[in-house]
């Protein structure tokens, strides 16, 4: 009986502080955006290896700004999209040296539906309007 409640006791420790260690990155694992694009974009052995650092570089990119711009106090999301946006559109210019036009396309269209129909990373569920200068709907949810 006895270690049936220590057992409990540290399975509530361990799975209640398992959500702050999920809060700390919600980017994706770079390894999964790689695969995900082998799969979809049918990506090249030599694709694939020059790939790979551009999303580290850029998924470190995106970690560091949003670090900073909690840091800073930033609470608007705005700015927060804006900011990612300007990192998007760099890693795009990057990959468009590697990938295919027609893979580029994919890629991105695939991005956009995913931002669609996910939450962003930002915790902001509301997608970007036509004035914030972005490519969404023209909506605010």
């Amino acid at each position: 009986m006895k270690k049936l409640i220590i057992f409990s006791f540290l399975s509530i420790i361990f799975f209640s502080a398992f959500p702050v260690f999920a809060q700390e990155d919600e980017s994706p694992d770079v390894d999964l955006v790689l695969t995900d694009m082998q799969t979809q974009l049918t990506l090249t052995p030599q694709q694939s290896a020059a790939v790979k650092p551009i999303l580290e570089k850029y998924a470190a990119k995106r970690r560091q700004t949003k670090r900073n711009l909690y840091y800073q106090g930033v609470n608007d999301s705005g700015a927060t999209v804006k900011a990612l946006e300007g990192i998007r559109q760099e890693e795009e210019g990057e990959l468009s040296r590697i990938l295919t036009p027609e893979q580029l396309k994919k890629w991105n269209d695939k991005q956009r539906v995913s931002n669609f129909l996910n939450k962003d990373n930002t915790g902001d569920n509301r997608w970007q309007s036509k004035g914030s200068g972005g490519m969404g709907l023209g909506m605010d949810f």
